[in-house]
């Protein structure tokens, strides 16, 4: 029996005290390797509890060390691997604070994270939270547990964020052209909705107003496709190198907008369709509302 080649990964994390994690993994026939595999040996390695796994994935980066895209376990990664970094991938709180309980590393992982987040300003406290989360850096008692609780309090913590995107909308009517100039904004994703944010304004169009996103791989595209009262559906189109990011954070906040509200809508294999050349694929949104959605009165004329 040949033995099977195996091949050295680098995995990066988010904790400042600990150097790269190094593993080795089975190489496949097509010079690739498994995204399961790694994320695997990765969490192995760092001492992660198998229950844990799940709160943490794997994730692709540019030289800068932001984030394109998620690796899902069925992936198959081009070797040489570069650029991977293992962050934590929760919309859900009660998951979170089970796994801060249950498994300390788990634990300081998802503290280094939430440290971060401070420090580079994806979460802003206020003076009161700014000085509990000195006390719990006491570098004597570090209260990791507590420093996570209280960054769960603030604002867009359950959420993702993808800057520097450029904006244009389009009205499904072409009897109702609406303005397509571009317009640098902001992307917030969580299971409140997605965010528009141009720093001055800023929309949020409800998940259940969503029809339907696609992603366009060549364009690097991702396109929002969403329904409010009797208007015809907008399109909102966001070009940005993150748009797979953007991808998989849309389907992690679809699936807790349904833990939140027991809904039990599904997808299914049919609300998924991709192009001939494979370059673009559409997605139906399994939580859209029409009822719900011609309540609403999203505008977005203040961002453009």
């Amino acid at each position: 029996m040949e033995l099977q080649q195996l091949v050295a990964v680098t995995v990066n994390t988010l904790d400042k005290n600990l150097t790269d994690v190094k593993v080795s993994v089975a190489l496949q026939e097509d010079n690739t390797v498994l995204g399961e595999d790694v994320k695997r040996k990765v969490c192995e390695t760092l001492g992660l509890k198998p229950r844990s796994h799940d709160l943490f994935s794997l994730f692709t980066c540019d030289t800068n060390a932001k984030i394109l895209q998620r690796v899902r376990d069925t992936d198959h990664i081009f070797c040489p691997v570069k650029g991977l970094v293992l962050r934590k991938w929760c919309f859900t709180q009660k998951q979170e604070n089970q796994i801060i309980i249950d498994d300390a590393t788990a634990c300081h992982l998802v503290f280094s994270q939430a440290e971060r987040d401070i420090k580079t300003g994806r979460l802003v406290p206020n003076k009161e939270q700014e000085q509990k989360l000195e006390e719990y850096l006491d570098p004597g008692f570090t209260i990791e547990a507590q420093y996570i609780y209280l960054c769960q309090s603030m604002k867009n913590y359950f959420s993702i964020r993808v800057d520097n995107c450029m904006m244009s909308l389009k009205s499904e009517d072409e009897f109702t052209p609406l303005s397509l100039s571009e317009q640098q904004v902001s992307v917030e994703l969580s299971s409140e909705g997605v965010v528009v944010d141009t720093g001055q304004h800023s929309v949020t169009i409800p998940l259940f107003c969503v029809r339907s996103w696609s992603i366009n791989i060549v364009s690097s595209l991702i396109q929002y496709t969403y329904k409010s009262r009797a208007d015809p559906d907008v399109i909102v189109i966001l070009e940005t190198d993150q748009f797979r990011y953007l991808h998989a954070g849309t389907m992690e906040a679809i699936n807790d907008f349904r833990i939140k509200h027991n809904d039990s809508s599904s997808f299914f294999s049919s609300m998924t369709s991709t192009s001939a050349d494979g370059t673009i694929t559409i997605q139906e949104n399994a939580v859209f509302d029409d009822d719900k959605a011609k309540k609403c009165g999203i505008d977005l004329s203040d961002l453009i």
